[in-house]
């Protein structure tokens, strides 16, 4: 949920650098409906919110990680 109090934007380096993704993967993952979409912020300036990466990042963990109880 977007909190502005705890959240803020990230520039494209930003989000490279926290997700490891380059940037041609992250356009083509967002067209493909797999990364969040940014913000416009200006006329010719996009960002992404904080919230919106971090969230991204956590289902990417919960998703390969199996739970402790089906785990054999």
């Amino acid at each position: 949920m977007f909190d502005p109090k705890n959240s803020a934007f990230l520039k494209m380096r930003a989000v490279i650098d926290r997700t490891g993704k380059s940037r041609s993967t992250i356009y083509s993952e967002i067209k493909k409906g797999l990364f969040p979409s940014p913000i416009q912020t200006g006329p010719r300036s996009v960002a992404w919110l904080s919230d919106d990466i971090d969230e991204w990042i956590a289902s990417c963990v919960r998703s390969t990680r199996m739970p402790e109880s089906t785990k054999e």
